[in-house]
């Protein structure tokens, strides 16, 4: 008799570097003060988030997806907001947010390449 084991395909770095950038990029065009770019940006971040079946994908694998994912756009807006705001303060507050994005970020990476088995 054949068995056949139906495997969940594990979330790889590639999506997890894709899920990275939408994420980052709009906050790196409110640091710029691109802000005509960086609302566009911020919308588009947000459908993919709900729509793009990768988001999906890592929501349903990672139980602290939903949290990284508000904190990371949220955090990241009110930095550039900040940022541009004040801008003596821009080099700080680029550096800490980009710091804070890796090391939030950095457990669930971690478990993505434990998952995988790296």
């Amino acid at each position: 008799m054949l068995v056949v084991a139906l495997k969940m395909e594990v979330f790889n770095s590639r999506k997890w570097m894709y899920c990275g950038a939408v994420l980052i990029i709009p906050t790196a065009a409110l640091f710029k003060s691109l802000i005509e770019w960086a609302v566009p940006l911020y919308l588009v971040a947000i459908l993919l988030v709900f729509l793009d079946p990768y988001f999906k994908e890592l929501r349903s694998q990672q139980a602290s997806a939903n949290r990284y994912i508000i904190v990371i756009l949220s955090s990241g807006l009110v930095a550039g907001i900040i940022s541009n705001v004040f801008p003596q303060a821009h080099a700080w507050l680029v550096s800490g947010w980009f710091l804070f994005f890796v090391a939030y970020g950095w457990p669930i990476a971690t478990k993505i390449d434990r998952n995988n088995g790296s």
